[in-house]
């Protein structure tokens, strides 16, 4: 079976671990900051604060909201939970917005309205599948106008014109799906001293404890390591290569079959929509293809589920969109035979 998506593996990214280890330095240290030197260098960023993953970096994000108990965050109904688990974890409160049907992401038009009809005190935008036109300026405007912080999901938009850069912080995640992977791993960026200052304290017990072993600050341990930043330092070396493939695969899609398409540089995974979306997957099965319906409304969830709110967007989302096999690995073979299952299947070849 060809899965949706595995991460490229070359023995040079191999290689750079095994050199990491052999200095002996395996914990966070220089190779870390390097990692985060350099995602400051491709973001454009002031300040890069790494951490263990998307969702500890969309955590610390929070945190410096200093947000009272029970506070309200706005969150987009279709997308992956990380950020709305976040929220809850700190103990506040997860109103969700309907998104799009171009952007996959929240709604302005649907945001302005919630915002009108009630209090909120802070805004989480994610850019699905590496969004970043311009909807999301509007989602800052509004939030601007009611005086709302903005933090901005960006997991799978590394490399997406100022992606991470439009609300007071963004967030990437390193996780197996991602176009530059360590596994597991994540980095906030912000351009405000003030929201990378509490991200150092927090991801680290309190920052700066080890100087005179006092703990002036409050924390966990939350730190990235040299091995994990040595792996994802050693595709980054090759970053510009890796958006080429990236494109390369999108434009093999785009020659041959309809798919969801900013007008941007190429997202992160390849996305058909179809009203025989279940089919569609079924037929790549057989063949040997996995593809699938990756996220349900985030109101299907036990936490966030609301029998008093519908998300009609979100719901024909689900049932439409199809996650396509998205491997840099793939052969423009292989994206022929996959094509052609979904014209067979939609009745089109």
């Amino acid at each position: 079976m060809i899965q949706q998506y595995e991460p490229r593996v070359k023995t040079v990214y191999a290689e750079a671990v095994y050199r990491q280890i052999m200095t002996g330095m395996i914990g966070s240290g220089q190779t870390v900051i390097k990692f985060e030197e350099r995602i400051m260098e491709i973001t454009g960023a002031r300040y890069a604060v790494s951490t263990t993953s998307g969702t500890s970096a969309l955590l610390l994000a929070l945190l410096e909201l200093r947000l009272r108990p029970a506070s309200l965050v706005l969150f987009p109904a279709y997308t992956f939970l990380a950020g709305a688990n976040a929220a809850k974890f700190l103990g506040y409160n997860v109103r969700l917005v309907d998104v799009d049907e171009e952007t996959l992401s929240m709604d302005p038009h649907c945001l302005a309205h919630v915002i009108a009809n009630g209090p909120a005190d802070a805004v989480m935008f994610v850019n699905h599948n590496g969004y970043v036109g311009p909807a999301l300026q509007r989602v800052k405007a509004a939030c601007s106008a009611a005086h709302l912080p903005l933090i901005e999901d960006s997991s799978q938009a590394l490399g997406m014109p100022q992606a991470g850069r439009v609300g007071i912080a963004g967030i990437f995640s390193f996780s197996v799906p991602k176009l530059v992977t360590s596994g597991q791993g994540g980095v906030l960026i912000t351009d405000n001293p003030d929201v990378a200052t509490v991200a150092k304290q927090f991801r680290d017990h309190g920052d700066n404890w080890r100087k005179d072993r006092i703990h002036a600050h409050l924390g966990i341990n939350l730190k990235y390591n040299d091995i994990l930043a040595s792996y994802v330092l050693a595709q980054l070396d090759e970053f510009n290569l890796l958006l080429r493939d990236r494109q390369q695969l999108f434009d093999w899609y785009r020659k041959r079959i309809t798919v969801v398409d900013f007008g941007m540089p190429s997202a992160l995974f390849v996305i058909y929509r179809s009203p025989k979306a279940s089919a569609v997957i079924e037929a790549l099965s057989t063949r040997g293809y996995q593809a699938v319906q990756y996220y349900k409304p985030v109101n299907w969830n036990v936490y966030y589920s609301d029998k008093t709110q519908s998300f009609p967007i979100a719901e024909k989302l689900y049932r439409e969109l199809v996650y396509l096999p998205s491997s840099l690995t793939l052969t423009e073979q292989q994206i022929d035979e996959i094509t052609s299952i979904v014209h067979e299947t939609e009745g089109t070849s």
